[in-house]
């Protein structure tokens, strides 16, 4: 008999995981099209070509000869667009899924280690740790992973490899949330060792007949009782 899995530490992926920004996103992206690639985005291009996807690959994919300063250019505009779009209607925008201030708080004091890892750059970050106040939970930006430009993006697997690494614990011993392919490839690969998809709103179907997966959630209502009674086996 397989010995019971007791997870060492908890890696929440953030855009569509913590905070429910996925159609936000993928609103913010068909705005610019037209201006980035002198085009409308075609059906289904955002979840075939970004969704999940550091903005450098994203970028890079449609334009492989893009200098850096026009990658900087782009990636400027289009994240400040992001922002103000979220800041627009912060009361619907600016908020955590159900569930996740509870889970955070609760993996806090059960003193349980855990982490971000985001395909976010770092004005996003500071973005999420000032209007989202993930102070709450952490020193800054620095005490959770995001897109430095040190390491690939999702799917590949070195943003969860660094995470793990960050808690002290080995990809084997920990406990994962995302909602992309792109994520959930990432973290399996890195070997982690359950993944919970939280209300994944694209690729739905694939992602709910996918084995691999521990749980699909639609939020994180009542997982502070799961990690309690080690719902993992």
């Amino acid at each position: 008999m397989n010995a019971e899995f007791r997870p060492k530490g908890m890696v929440f992926d953030f855009n569509g995981t913590l905070i429910d920004d996925t159609l936000l996103q993928r609103e913010v992206w068909r705005r610019l099209f037209p201006v980035f690639m002198g085009r409308e985005m075609a059906e289904g291009e955002y979840e075939a070509r970004i969704l999940g996807k550091t903005n450098n690959v994203i970028l890079r994919s449609y334009f492989p000869d893009i200098t850096p300063e026009r990658e900087y250019e782009m990636l400027s505009r289009k994240e400040a667009f992001y922002r103000d779009v979220m800041r627009e209607d912060p009361e619907k925008n600016i908020v955590f899924y159900p569930g996740v201030v509870e889970t955070l708080d609760g993996l806090r004091e059960r003193g349980v280690p855990f982490t971000i890892a985001t395909a976010s750059e770092i004005t996003n970050v500071e973005f999420y740790f000032s209007d989202f106040g993930l102070n709450r939970w952490f020193g800054g930006p620095d005490d959770i992973v995001y897109d430095n430009g040190t390491f690939p993006g999702k799917p590949e697997p070195d943003i969860y490899r660094i995470a793990a690494k960050r808690l002290g614990a080995a990809p084997a011993d920990c406990v994962v949330a995302e909602d992309t392919l792109a994520g959930i490839t990432a973290a399996k690969r890195a070997g982690m060792a359950r993944i919970f998809a939280i209300n994944p709103i694209l690729n739905r179907d694939t992602i709910l007949n996918d084995p691999e997966i521990y749980r699909v959630l639609p939020d994180f209502v009542g997982f502070i009782d799961r990690w309690d009674r080690n719902d993992f086996n």
